[in-house]
């Protein structure tokens, strides 16, 4: 449920254009992969577009280096001439790494041909001193779109000039976006499909089946997910007439007409209106009763009908949000909490349709029972402020912590940021005390140039980062920027905003394992001091202090997210008044706890907004900070961070990510987990913090790249659980051999156990681990060998 914009605006903003946001660098201008995800072996090529604003001819060289966290893993280097203001695309083609890793980073650098530098995966992203140019980008590895979701969507308003297809799908990899949600594409509510050479849209646009095609056909050539948009329960109030496969009996009424037989049309649940303003074509929408099987199977029908017909892969269903009354079916039963039924209604149509589906959460209405019951390929939540939907920077973080407890599936937020200084809400939800800088995109005859608010939306993207989801994203052809309010002659994007973007998703993709890939928050204790040794540190995410939230993951001693609100009077993510504009720190001091028997690995640190999103090492210094319980010492490091303008993430890892493996059991691994080396869960979980995994019901969780060595005779987990149950270790898959079983007793007092087994045969070498949980509900904080 997105509000749009009328199509002259957009038109206004976007006409002519059909090119990704160019880098602000005098040569390099964007660095695309022909794929939007790829699979360990691939053959990746990454084009590099260059123009010449040097201000001479260019003759030199370009490198490409291939990166893991930090570590050089592959440098290829071309000759390059390009005159003075001309164009010039150069191409790399690389094999995709096996490593156990979800994503790499590439550094990519122009050099003078007497120049004997190189490109480098840390620093400066250069070894030269004076570089011609240098960017960076990222390549994604997953199996499928939705390992990984990164979402964008495409609106016909949006589309109406545009005629090359390719140039979208290209911008779209540009950003590694994997999945394209087609925004109101359909013909009705009630009937979203049509056999129509061209048909008016819910925007009362028309839309052509060759567009439809020519997109969904570009996007697939890039390895792109394409969704259908449509309302798991919304119908045109005029169905009676234009809709004959929609009945009365299928709807959702505000009353018991169902009682006397007396239920029309206007008896239906219709909230909200004014849906025009939300950019819909007609303001009569009802709701039909999602519980209702003939209504399910009509609309069922029509998505099917959109895979065939259309070539869509999937299907995205919107919702209006709790209906905030009670809702009644025909017969004028009460239809008991409407919420309920988001998962089931979903759940049918994945399996009817065979294709993956997603529901819109709206205000994360009944998330909980879609996370457990629910079988989308992922959770998506759109919060809404003009319902009192406010987001902060701590009650984003917790939401997230809970969807980790709930499921492992991937999260994605529409957050729709600065929407009363674009004009987007009315002035009365400005924060209080606010001037907000409004700009009016009607004045100068509707050419009223308007910068968006730069700090503001970084700080938004990074928070969604470094708390685990992603971000939906307008793919606006021109560039990319939350929400479906950009590009719009109210807020335009700046060079410094389309730089940070390229540099985002790349940082994004590169650093995937630590921000999406089973990193587990934590309460430990962190103290962070500016130059001057005051504290500003602070793990509530109030306003004015350095907001901070510790994780765990394997191979990680321990990691730290870290956003800057210092300077800002409130910690609202999305920044409705556009005022966000954090003071950068600089060269401030992090202590941090550390975990395990053995010295500890490298320090990093990495931000989309420094050097091009490159990991910074760090020197620190090992403090003591006594025992973990277990007898497992506790260690802190301390070290500097050069700067921090919005967000980044600092950590401490052993590991050099060159090899298989991801984690030893056999002790010779250097890095460092929660816990001992080797001693707990990968997801570097201890038996004093929240558990890694809450499981029962057959349900499990695996971790990759476990290195048995010669092998293992013991087995010992740390558990709770209310009723006792038992825990299964599996090789390789989730119903491959018994590693182990291990009994878990009843814990007593609210405390944990340790429990353990011996393993009669160990296996050798690399394995997946996978934990499951048959029976009843256990908890699980680590285990070891």
């Amino acid at each position: 449920m997105k509000k749009t914009l009328t199509a002259t605006a957009l038109l206004l903003g976007m006409a002519g254009s059909a090119h990704a946001g160019i880098l602000s660098g005098t040569l390099i201008r964007r660095v695309i992969d022909d794929r939007a995800f790829y699979q360990p072996g691939d053959r990746a090529t990454i084009s590099i577009e260059m123009t010449n604003t040097t201000g001479a001819d260019f003759n030199g060289k370009l490198n490409l280096t291939t990166c893991s966290r930090g570590h050089l893993l592959a440098i290829d280097a071309h000759n390059v001439s390009i005159p003075d203001g001309a164009s010039q695309t150069s191409s790399f083609t690389i094999t995709v790494p096996s490593l156990v890793a979800n994503g790499y980073q590439l550094s990519i650098n122009a050099l003078q041909a007497s120049d004997s530098g190189y490109a480098m995966c840390t620093g400066t992203g250069s070894s030269s001193s004076d570089p011609v140019d240098v960017a960076s980008g990222a390549i994604n590895v997953a199996n499928h779109a939705q390992d990984d979701p990164i979402e964008g969507f495409v609106d016909p308003q949006a589309m109406q000039s545009v005629t090359d297809y390719e140039a979208v799908a290209r911008n779209m990899a540009q950003y590694h976006i994997n999945i394209v949600q087609f925004y109101d594409w359909g013909s009705r509510h009630d009937a979203p499909y049509t056999d129509a050479a061209s048909w008016r849209n819910l925007q009362n646009v028309t839309v052509t089946r060759e567009e439809t095609a020519g997109l969904v056909g570009a996007f697939r050539r890039h390895g792109i997910f394409s969704q259908l948009y449509t309302l798991w329960n919304g119908a045109y109030a005029d169905w009676p007439s234009r809709n004959p496969n929609v009945t009365i009996g299928m709807g959702a009424f505000r009353n018991r007409c169902g009682l006397k037989g007396t239920c029309t049309v206007a008896d239906q649940i219709s909230i909200g209106g004014n849906w025009k303003d939300w950019g819909w074509a007609i303001d009569g929408i009802v709701q039909e009763n999602p519980a209702n099987g003939r209504w399910q199977k009509w609309i069922t029908s029509q998505y099917l009908a959109a895979m065939k017909g259309w070539g869509f892969d999937g299907v995205h269903l919107d919702t209006l949000g709790d209906p905030g009354m009670p809702a009644h079916d025909a017969k004028g039963r009460l239809i008991d909490d409407f919420g309920s039924y988001l998962a089931d209604f979903a759940n049918q149509v994945q399996a009817a349709t065979g294709v993956c589906t997603d529901i819109n959460q709206v205000s994360t209405w009944n998330l909980q029972d879609e996370a457990v019951r629910g079988n989308s390929c992922n959770l998506y939540v759109e919060p809404h402020p003009e319902f009192g939907d406010n987001a902060y920077f701590p009650s984003f973080n917790g939401l997230m912590e809970q969807a980790h407890e709930w499921t492992s599936r991937p999260l994605i937020v529409a957050y729709y940021p600065q929407q009363v200084m674009s004009g987007s809400l009315e002035p009365d939800k400005a924060l209080s005390g606010d001037t907000v800088p409004f700009c009016n995109p009607e004045d100068d005859g509707g050419q009223k140039v308007c910068p968006a608010s730069s700090p503001g939306i970084e700080l938004l993207l990074g928070q969604v980062a470094v708390s685990g989801a992603s971000e939906l994203m307008l793919g606006d052809i021109d560039h990319l920027i939350p929400g479906p309010f950009f590009s719009r002659p109210t807020l335009k994007m700046g060079a410094d905003l389309q730089q940070f973007m390229a540099d985002y998703y790349n940082w994004f993709v590169a650093f995937r394992d630590l921000l999406r890939g089973h990193s587990v928050d934590t309460p430990d204790i962190v103290f962070i001091s500016d130059s001057s040794g005051q504290n500003i540190g602070a793990s509530d995410g109030n306003a004015g202090k350095v907001y901070y939230h510790p994780w765990d993951r394997a191979g990680v001693a321990e990691g730290v997210s870290l956003t800057n609100l210092v300077g800002l009077k409130d910690n609202r993510i999305d920044d409705p008044d556009g005022t966000h504009s954090p003071v950068e720190q600089k060269n401030i001091r992090v202590t941090m706890q550390l975990y395990g028997g053995r010295p500890t690995g490298q320090a990093w640190y990495a931000a989309p907004d420094y050097n091009h999103g490159f990991p910074q090492p760090l020197s620190y210094s090992v403090g003591t900070s006594g025992s973990d319980g277990f007898g497992n010492p506790v260690y802190t490091a301390t070290f500097t961070i050069p700067s921090l303008k919005t967000s980044g993430i600092a950590w401490v890892e052993g590991n050099t990510l060159k090899n298989r493996t991801d984690w030893t059991l056999d002790g010779t691994a250097s890095d460092l987990i929660r816990g001992g080396t080797p001693s707990w869960s990968p997801n570097g979980m201890g038996g004093r913090v929240a558990a890694t995994v809450h499981g029962c019901c057959g349900r499990g969780i695996y971790w990759d790249g476990i290195d048995f060595g010669q092998g293992v005779s013991s087995l010992a987990a740390v558990t709770y659980s209310q009723h006792g149950g038992v825990m299964e270790f599996r090789l390789d898959s989730q119903d491959g051999p018994v590693l182990a079983r291990l009994t878990v007793p009843q814990s007593k007092g609210g405390n944990v156990d340790s429990s353990q087994t011996q393993i009669i045969q160990s296996p050798t070498g690399v394995h997946r681990v996978w934990v499951v949980f048959p029976g009843q509900d256990v908890s699980l904080y680590g285990w070891r060998p």
